[in-house]
């Protein structure tokens, strides 16, 4: 038996585990597959916490260049100069879309462990569906494991996102996005250019 085969029937045992600690089936399905969401989240924050740690330094460069862009864009309207807005304008928003598509895939990292919940689900419980009293369109009058999973996932991730900030080091990925440095250049609004003589040069 090789390392993967006796990991798996380790973590098959530890997930079952929490199935069987009822005597009820239907009630130990769901504490089995709320304690399933749980685990999946936590993991999923520590997945994302690693991905923006490796990706920080690229991500506050986008950020920056965002900012920067942005803001001799809105100088060039102040002192009407059509050509230098245009320019700057289309470079702010390639930054911004590269900063946002980053962001999605820091995202997307937090989701990482669910395929693999999804598959021990469908391996464990393929023949199960569960009836309901009333009829969905397009699904009918039963639901899979599987479907009762993405929905029990939804609410743990809502009730327990409290406990993140407990759970994950200072260098977690919100003290990344919203941290506030002084040295940091803030962003202009036109409200910021009423008054002022912006520096035509944008400097």
């Amino acid at each position: 038996m090789d390392i993967l085969n006796m990991f798996y029937f380790w973590l098959d045992a530890f997930l079952i585990f929490w199935y069987r600690i009822p005597d009820n089936p239907m009630l130990g399905f769901l504490l089995g597959t709320a304690a399933l969401s749980f685990f999946v989240t936590v993991i999923g924050w520590y997945t994302a916490d690693a991905a923006a740690s490796l990706t920080k330094s690229h991500l506050q460069k986008l950020k920056k260049e965002t900012v920067s862009m942005h803001n001799l864009s809105m100088k060039a309207i102040a002192v009407k100069d059509k050509a230098s807005y245009t320019s700057c304008n289309k470079m702010a928003n390639d930054a911004f879309g590269r900063y946002f598509f980053a962001q999605t895939g820091l995202g997307a990292a937090a989701l990482l462990p669910v395929p693999f919940a999804l598959g021990w689900l469908q391996e464990r419980f393929y023949e199960v569906v569960f009836f309901i009293p009333f009829r969905i369109p397009k699904i009918g009058n039963t639901v899979t494991p599987i479907l009762v999973f993405i929905l029990m996932y939804i609410l743990i991730r809502i009730l327990a996102h409290p406990l993140r900030n407990r759970l994950l080091s200072a260098q977690k990925p919100s003290s990344l996005f919203d941290r506030s440095d002084a040295d940091e250049e803030k962003m202009l609004s036109l409200s910021d250019l009423v008054g002022s003589k912006p520096d035509p040069k944008g400097t």
